[in-house]
């Protein structure tokens, strides 16, 4: 579904360049999405088409000085914001961002060296579960669960959807949209995930959910 979404979406475009060139009348608008895909696993969700694409090199740097790695490792993972300038890696858990920061990776579970459990699917990207906050504590207060959902989806995917805050260092509420699936061997982890201000996220709800709601994977 990811290569037909994606083909339809420039054959509107070049539809348009064509009825121009012959000198005819067209309403062709931007379209309001593109398709980001992750062929090799199946994987792909739609963002805004004015959200621009973080540098995959400073995207690269963020995720080891984050993680600690010394490599990146060689998965799938994309970062876009809804940026007027070219948007920067710090993103990644910046607390000040006024507009919408994306996130998405998948990686291999021996990459994680975890089993995968409901719980670790809850505590993929940030602690949410009690257990994963008492035992990762990080520099963050004022936790709130907004939402959770448990999904059993097809092809034996299973994974969590969860919206949460967090308050950063200096009294920033921030709001994070998590989606985290993995497949039916268990042999993979899916994640995307959308953050900002709280502010900024009940601005741009509509835009950050339709997103979230088109993460989809495939079997293989």
């Amino acid at each position: 579904m990811a290569w037909k979404a994606h083909s339809i979406v420039w054959a509107l475009r070049w539809g348009c360049v064509l009825l121009l060139g012959a000198g005819l009348t067209a309403s062709c608008a931007a379209p309001r999405y593109r398709y980001v895909s992750d062929f090799g696993d199946k994987t792909y969700f739609k963002v805004p088409y004015g959200w621009k694409q973080v540098d995959q090199d400073d995207l690269c740097g963020q995720l080891k000085l984050v993680l600690s790695m010394k490599t990146c490792l060689p998965t799938f993972n994309v970062a876009y914001q809804d940026s007027g300038k070219k948007p920067a890696a710090q993103g990644f858990l910046d607390g000040t961002l006024t507009r919408p920061f994306l996130f998405a990776e998948v990686y291999p579970i021996s990459a994680a060296g975890t089993a995968v459990t409901w719980q670790s699917l809850e505590d993929a990207f940030l602690p949410v579960s009690p257990a994963g906050r008492a035992s990762a504590p990080v520099p963050f207060t004022n936790f709130a669960l907004l939402s959770q959902v448990m999904e059993t989806g097809p092809d034996g995917f299973l994974g969590v959807r969860e919206t949460f805050d967090y308050t950063f260092p200096g009294g920033m509420p921030n709001t994070f949209n998590v989606d985290a699936f993995t497949n039916s061997t268990a042999s993979q982890i899916y994640l995307l995930v959308v953050h900002c201000l709280a502010t900024c996220y009940r601005q741009d709800k509509t835009a950050i959910d339709a997103v979230m709601s088109s993460f989809t994977m495939r079997r293989y």
